[in-house]
C-alpha cells in the first residue's frame, strides 16, 4: 500500500473516529472549523495537531511529526471535509452538493428557516446537525408562542413613540440576518441614564454575544479590524467623538455589502463581504466630517431624550451578564418580536419612515455641518451673490447659532457636495 493511500485511509478513519458522521469538522480558508453545541468554532492549528497526535498514538501509529503533518493534508484534502474557499457563509453541506440559498437559523433545539418565518409562514423545524455550516446558533430554544412583556415595558418607558418602536422592532430583525442589503446603521444617542446601554444589551442577548464584535468607530481603517467582524451579526460601538474620514469610507463598504479585503494574521487575506450591522450608542453624537447623502443616509438616528431617574431606573434590567437577569427568560419572546419587524420591513422594502427621527437626523447634521443648515435656512434655488457677500451671511449666521466656522476653502469644497 502506497503512503498517501496509507494516510487517506487514516484520515478518514481519524474523521470518524473523532468527529462522527456527517463530520463535525471542516476545513475552510486554511482553518479548521469544528461543530459543537449547534455552531460551528475555528479551533487553532495547535489543537488540531494535538488531536491528531493522541489519536495516532492510540493507535499505535507513528506520531512524530512527519506523519501528523501527512494526517493533516490528507485530513485536510477529503471531500466531506474541506469546504470551497469560494463560498461564502452559512451554507448546508449535503452528501455531495452545496445549498448557500436556505437561510437557516440555529436554536438550542432546532433549525428553522429565516427565510420561511419571516415570509409569514410557519418554519418546519429540523434537529441541530453539523451538515449546516454556520457560526451562528441562538443561545435559547425556538418557541413562536412566547411573548416579552418585559420589553414592552422598558421600551414604552424609554422610547414612548410608537413609530420609533418600530423602526427598533424592525432593526432588531434586521440584525438576525446576514443581510445587508438595506445599507443602514443605528445610531443611540442621549445622555447618561435614558436606556442605551440596556437596549443594546438586550439586542445583544437576542443574537448572543459570541455572535457579536465590538470593534471601536475609530478602529474601522485598521488593517486587521474586519477580522474581528467576520461572520458575526452585530457590531457594537462605544461612545465616540469623531467619525474620520478613513472610518468613514470603511462604514459605507461594511454597510452597503461590499467585499472586503481581509487581512489575518499570519494567514493569507481573503476577500468577502461584511454580515454585522453596526450599531453606535454614544452621549454624544460622533463629529461627521463627510457632508454627502451617501454616509448620511445609512444613518438610521434615534435620539433617546427620556432620562429616567432614579427611582424609575429598574436595576434589575442593568446587568445582563446575569443568569438571573430578568429579560432571559424573554428572550424567546423578543426573538418573535424582532421577526414581526424583520417581516414588515421585508414587506415594505424599507425601514418604516418617522419623521420624528428625520427630524432628529436633520438636526445633528446641521450641528455637524453649518454650512448645511446656513444652506437650507438662507438660501434659495436660483439664487445668486457674490462670493464676500455669501461668506459674510454664513458667518454672521455660524455666530447668532454658536456654530463653527468653516474656512472660505472649505466652504466651496463642502459646497460641492450640497449641490452637485
Amino acid at each position: 500500500m502506497s503512503n498517501s493511500i496509507h494516510f487517506h485511509n487514516l484520515a478518514l478513519k481519524f474523521v470518524k473516529d473523532r468527529y462522527g458522521s456527517p463530520p463535525a469538522l471542516r476545513y475552510y480558508r486554511q482553518d479548521w472549523w469544528v461543530w459543537s453545541q449547534g455552531r460551528y468554532r475555528i479551533q487553532s492549528d495547535d489543537n488540531m495537531t494535538a488531536r491528531m497526535s493522541a489519536w495516532l498514538t492510540e493507535e499505535k501509529e507513528d506520531s512524530r511529526v512527519a506523519s501528523i503533518r501527512e494526517l493533516r493534508n490528507a485530513v485536510r484534502s477529503l471531500p466531506h471535509v474541506s469546504v470551497e474557499d469560494s463560498l461564502d457563509m452559512p451554507l448546508y453541506i449535503d452528501i455531495d452538493s452545496y445549498d448557500n440559498v436556505s437561510n437557516y437559523l440555529a436554536f438550542k433545539d432546532c433549525l428553522i428557516d429565516l427565510d420561511v418565518l419571516s415570509g409569514g409562514h410557519k418554519p418546519t423545524r429540523l434537529s441541530p446537525n453539523p451538515r449546516w455550516f454556520s457560526s451562528v446558533v441562538m443561545g435559547y430554544n425556538y418557541n413562536p408562542n412566547a411573548g416579552c412583556p418585559l420589553l414592552h415595558t422598558f421600551l414604552n418607558k424609554v422610547v414612548p413613540d410608537k413609530v420609533t418602536q418600530d423602526v427598533l422592532q424592525e432593526w432588531f430583525g434586521y440584525c438576525l440576518t446576514m443581510d445587508t442589503s438595506f445599507r443602514t446603521m443605528l445610531i443611540l444617542y442621549g445622555e447618561a441614564r435614558t436606556g442605551k446601554s440596556t437596549l443594546s444589551n438586550i439586542l445583544e442577548a437576542m443574537i448572543g454575544s459570541e455572535n457579536r464584535s465590538a470593534v471601536p468607530l475609530e478602529c474601522f481603517w485598521n488593517r486587521f479590524a474586519p477580522q474581528e467582524m467576520v461572520g458575526k451579526l452585530v457590531n457594537f460601538c462605544g461612545d465616540s467623538n469623531k467619525i474620520d474620514r478613513l472610518a468613514e469610507g470603511v462604514i459605507k463598504r461594511f454597510t452597503g455589502g461590499d467585499s472586503i479585503l481581509v487581512d489575518r494574521k499570519y494567514k493569507q487575506p481573503v476577500t468577502l463581504k461584511m454580515t454585522a450591522k453596526i450599531v453606535v450608542a454614544t452621549n454624544i453624537f460622533p463629529q461627521v466630517q463627510d457632508t454627502s447623502e451617501a454616509l448620511w443616509d445609512r444613518f438610521i438616528v434615534i435620539p433617546m431624550n427620556v432620562r429616567l431617574k432614579d427611582n424609575e431606573i429598574d436595576r434589575s434590567l442593568l446587568h445582563s451578564e446575569k443568569t438571573s437577569w430578568p429579560l432571559r427568560r424573554e428572550l424567546p419572546g423578543i426573538f418573535n418580536w424582532a421577526i414581526e419587524g424583520l417581516q414588515r420591513l421585508r414587506r415594505q422594502g424599507h425601514f418604516t419612515v418617522s419623521q420624528r427621527l428625520l427630524r432628529a437626523k436633520s438636526e445633528v447634521r446641521h450641528e455637524n455641518c453649518s454650512l448645511s443648515w446656513f444652506v437650507e435656512e438662507r438660501c434659495s434655488e436660483g439664487g445668486s451673490t457674490t462670493t464676500k457677500q455669501f461668506m459674510h451671511e454664513y458667518i454672521c449666521f455660524c455666530e447668532n447659532q454658536a456654530l463653527q466656522i468653516n474656512s472660505a476653502s472649505v466652504v466651496g469644497r463642502i459646497l460641492r457636495k450640497l449641490m452637485p
